[in-house]
């Protein structure tokens, strides 16, 4: 098992429906594609992975809930 993993990222994403939201959000999104497993899964309660990528906890359930949004 690797203890380190990188996510590749298209040129596309700056043209991309991403680039409409806030800077939280596409800041959210960026990290957690960074703490990702191999099998893209992002484990750990809202607290967590909120502390993990350095948002308060409403502010990271409001990128959550925009990221979640069809």
């Amino acid at each position: 098992m690797l203890d380190s993993m990188y996510a590749k990222l298209f040129s596309r994403i700056a043209q991309s429906s991403l680039m409409e939201e806030s800077v939280e959000v596409r800041y959210c999104f960026m990290m957690l594609l960074a703490i990702a497993d191999m099998n893209g899964d992002v484990i750990g309660t809202d607290v967590a992975i909120a502390r993990t990528v350095n948002l308060p906890l409403a502010t990271f359930q409001k990128c959550i809930t925009v990221l979640m949004t069809p």
